[in-house]
């Protein structure tokens, strides 16, 4: 079963807005910015890997077709695997692709370009019809301002969205001292999410890859 937060637009603009010392001189779309700006923010897979922001495409090779257009709601390649033969694709830049001499056979080789997934080699007539199942990060989208709860995300989140947003916030309305302290709680609410993970890796055998989960605010 989906999950997602538990607060409305409209609960995190008052919240947001408390936080804020009830400053009445702030426009609720201002305070929308804030947190639709901090929910881009924390959507990105090296800030967190949200599950609820994973997502699949198949695609069907065509012979003598190189470029695939890809879902508009994807913001990051996972992996490309070709089910139909049952291998891994590898991930390349386009400058790698494109400084090969194009030829035909089956892809074993993928980069991105635009919105389009670009495959080498380009699939001829005996690779046509082999499934890819791509494997994508989502972009969050935009808050939901309908009365439901406004994002996708788990419950705990939606706190972490009102912090990030009030460090914003406080930035904008050159107030430093009160700008770095939100943002040094909005950071170690991210870093405690992270622990996530090593649930997961209680499991004996388990392995995950820790390249997009260092430490956040050592980052700046």
């Amino acid at each position: 079963m989906a999950t997602g937060g538990v607060m409305t637009l409209a609960e995190m603009r008052t919240e947001l807005r408390y936080n804020l010392d009830n400053r009445t001189d702030i426009s609720d779309a201002q305070l929308t910015r804030w947190l639709q700006r901090t929910y881009f923010h924390v959507g990105q897979p090296d800030i967190f890997r949200h599950r609820e922001l994973q997502g699949t495409q198949l695609v069907t090779c065509v012979a003598q077709t190189f470029a695939y257009p890809i879902e508009d709601d994807a913001f990051a390649i996972y992996t490309v695997r070709n089910n139909t033969v049952g291998f891994k694709l590898r991930p390349r830049t386009y400058m790698f692709i494109q400084e090969l001499t194009r030829h035909f056979g089956r892809a074993a080789y993928y980069a991105l370009w635009e919105r389009d997934l670009i495959l080498f080699p380009t699939p001829d007539t005996q690779n046509a019809g082999q499934v890819l199942d791509v494997s994508y990060y989502k972009r969050p989208g935009n808050l939901t301002d309908s009365g439901a709860a406004a994002s996708v995300l788990t419950p705990e989140w939606d706190e972490i969205i009102i912090e990030g947003a009030k460090w914003r916030a406080w930035r904008t309305l050159n107030q430093p001292e009160r700008a770095l302290d939100a943002k040094e709680t909005f950071g170690a609410l991210i870093n405690e999410m992270t622990q996530t993970l090593r649930v997961d890796g209680e499991d004996s055998g388990f392995g995950v890859e820790l390249q997009g989960l260092d430490n956040y605010m050592a980052r700046g």
